[in-house]
């Protein structure tokens, strides 16, 4: 791998530095280009922005110097890593909060920011990747291991490349969740959708693979799989919630089939009775 630092162009670069800010303005460029679809001014787009910017690498190192029992004062030196499960919990009611009283249209924009999200997580893995953090998974003798030799954290061991393995199903549930409900333009009574679903899959994948990360257990699962659990069972009975359904195809089949799915059911005939 790459190591700390890469060369391009005659300039030394950090590589997971470069990466993190590629993952922020990633998402950032999504969320601008989709706000005013969505009634999201750009005064109002900065101040979500900046919530996001500011609060999440705040709760993702608060929540690594907690999982690996590190002082208070690592947060401060950005010594602590960071944890995108922290950054997630503490920025995302901010940004409901920030929503609500821009009196903005809340699930809509946390359709937007869920998008934005998967996109940074995708980029952002990388950064893990490249520089070889340790952030990888588990030794192994699969086809599919790797060795960092030139790392932060080097290894020859062939080990699982966890981020990878992030990077791909999170692409996967971006493509999937943004042409069905994004692009296709669904009804509007599935504002929500993005967010209750592709959220719930993105930590299920997330839990499955803690599985293979060298990360601390406790009772049995990592702090990530311990968090995931609870979002996974709220964000699908959210999911459920919504429209009745938890299929992702819900609306797609009515729609081929010429079927509105947001019309109200007719009365049942009233039987004349003698």
């Amino acid at each position: 791998m790459l190591g700390e630092h890469f060369w391009l162009f005659g300039l030394t670069f950090d590589t997971f530095s470069f990466f993190i800010y590629l993952a922020f303005l990633s998402a950032g460029a999504f969320f601008y280009w989709y706000s005013e679809k969505i009634g999201v001014g750009f005064w109002q787009f900065v101040l979500i922005f900046l919530i996001v910017a500011i609060f999440a690498p705040l709760g993702g190192s608060a929540l690594s110097a907690l999982e690996f029992h590190q002082p208070f004062v690592s947060i401060v030196n950005r010594d602590s890593g960071s944890t995108h499960l922290g950054g997630y919990i503490l920025a995302l009611p901010l940004v409901i909060v920030a929503a609500r009283l821009m009196k903005l249209r809340v699930l809509k924009v946390l359709d937007a920011v869920t998008i934005s999200w998967i996109i940074g997580y995708a980029v952002g893995r990388f950064a893990c990747f490249f520089s070889g953090d340790g952030d990888y998974g588990t030794p192994t003798s699969s086809f599919l291991g790797m060795v960092f030799p030139h790392g932060i954290v080097p290894t020859t061991v062939p080990v699982w490349p966890t981020p990878l393995f992030e990077s791909g199903y999170s692409l996967v549930i971006l493509i999937t969740f943004y042409y069905i409900y994004a692009r296709r333009k669904a009804k509007p009574s599935l504002a929500g959708r993005i967010f209750f679903g592709a959220s719930s899959w993105m930590f299920l994948c997330r839990f499955v693979v803690e599985y293979i990360r060298l990360n601390p257990r406790y009772a049995g699962f990592s702090l990530s799989q311990w968090i995931c659990m609870p979002l996974i069972v709220s964000y699908s009975v959210g999911n459920t919630w919504l429209d009745k359904s938890p299929s992702i195809f819900h609306a797609i089949i009515p729609r081929r089939l010429g079927i509105d799915n947001s019309a109200p059911l007719p009365e049942p005939p009233v039987q004349a009775t003698s």
